[in-house]
């Protein structure tokens, strides 16, 4: 990410809760900068925390998806460090392989640590625009793109890669795995304890709320739903952010 476009990113993450709501039945902190919280029998919540300067950080989510003895990592912790203490967890712990890993949007939140599973000959996958602004910003890009949609497995279990449109990002994609009801949304969804917009140095505040309706329309049944930060919650979330990007349109 260039250097201007950096510090606008981390400036306006300052706000930005780092507490997480889970039904918990186990936390393991990895490091300093990294926790794995466990949501049930296939997800693990991975929270690394984005150095912000001046002693301030803020928790980021992604998520470990498992089946079985395969998982796929949805948006990488922050950087390589916290990424391969993640990936390390994943074989000792979980005893899994990490089949390939997804970038949601192309900030450093999503994709900090991409180079960490590339080294372990970890495949990613991405939208075809995740790629051209990574690439662009001297970031490592995900390899293999699609421009729409992109149905992947997990030994039984299905994941499906989705492109609703611009929201927090022009390339905020979607991350579904029906078996257990679970949405990633990313940084395109709102945590129902955060009112506040967030970053908007790549959104497109107009579209947002239409791209968020899209996504309920096809995923109102979620049970739980991950936003980029802040509280997990359930379908819920859509609303929210719905009425969080219009308060801001006013």
């Amino acid at each position: 990410m260039g250097t201007l476009r950096r510090a606008v990113f981390l400036l306006l993450c300052i706000s930005i809760s780092n507490s997480v709501l889970y039904s918990q039945e186990k936390e393991f902190v990895l490091s300093p900068e990294l926790t794995v919280v466990k949501l049930n029998d296939a997800a693990y919540l991975h929270i690394s925390q984005l150095n912000l300067g001046d002693g301030k950080s803020v928790g980021c989510n992604g998520l470990v998806y498992l089946d079985g003895n395969q998982c796929v990592v949805i948006d990488t912790p922050c950087d390589d460090e916290q990424s391969n203490d993640l990936l390390n967890f994943i074989e000792d712990s979980l005893k899994a392989k990490v089949e390939f890993v997804v970038p949601t949007h192309w900030h450093v939140d999503c994709l900090g640590g991409l180079k960490a599973f590339h080294n372990r000959d970890i495949p990613s996958y991405g939208l075809n625009l995740t790629k051209k602004f990574a690439e662009e910003s001297g970031d490592e890009p995900p390899q293999i793109v699609f421009d729409s949609s992109l149905n992947k497995r997990i030994n039984s279990k299905s994941v499906e890669l989705k492109y609703f449109g611009p929201g927090h990002a022009v390339d905020n994609i979607t991350v579904w795995f029906p078996h257990d009801k679970i949405l990633f949304g990313g940084c395109m969804m709102k945590a129902t304890n955060v009112n506040w917009i967030g970053n908007l140095s790549d959104a497109d505040l107009n579209k947002w709320d239409v791209t968020v309706e899209k996504v309920k329309e096809n995923y109102g049944d979620a049970e739980i739903v991950i936003p980029g930060h802040a509280e997990v919650g359930n379908s819920e979330i859509f609303d929210h952010t719905v009425e969080v990007v219009r308060n801001h349109q006013k």
